[in-house]
């Protein structure tokens, strides 16, 4: 089963290492660290990203980052190689019944 996911992530246009933390000093003081694994990455939806564009392109150039949208594709198996099945959400219990009664 193959999964995509696309997010934000903050890179440091120095060394293309991507923020992992970040901490707030008090009175104009931060402390910043980065990785290399995006893995490791502070990331963020792409709905938040948009509700707050300014805010994060701001932060980003005060880390001297550039904002960096990444698409990823995920490929599930099993530990024995064998491809995950999708699991077909059912409605809960609750919601089931209520249902049932607006059609009864």
């Amino acid at each position: 089963m193959k999964t995509n996911q696309e997010f934000i992530v903050l890179r440091r246009k120095e060394t293309g290492s991507f923020l992992k933390l970040f901490k707030d000093r008090g009175t104009l003081a931060y402390e910043a660290e980065y990785t290399d694994n995006l893995q490791n990455a502070l990331f963020m939806s792409l709905e938040k990203y948009e509700e707050d564009k300014m805010q994060f392109k701001s932060m980003a150039k005060m880390f001297g980052c550039e904002v960096v949208k990444v698409k990823a594709t995920y490929e599930l198996t099993y530990p024995n190689g064998s491809e995950v099945r999708e699991i077909e959400k059912q409605p809960d219990k609750l919601t089931r019944d209520f249902l049932r009664g607006l059609f009864d």
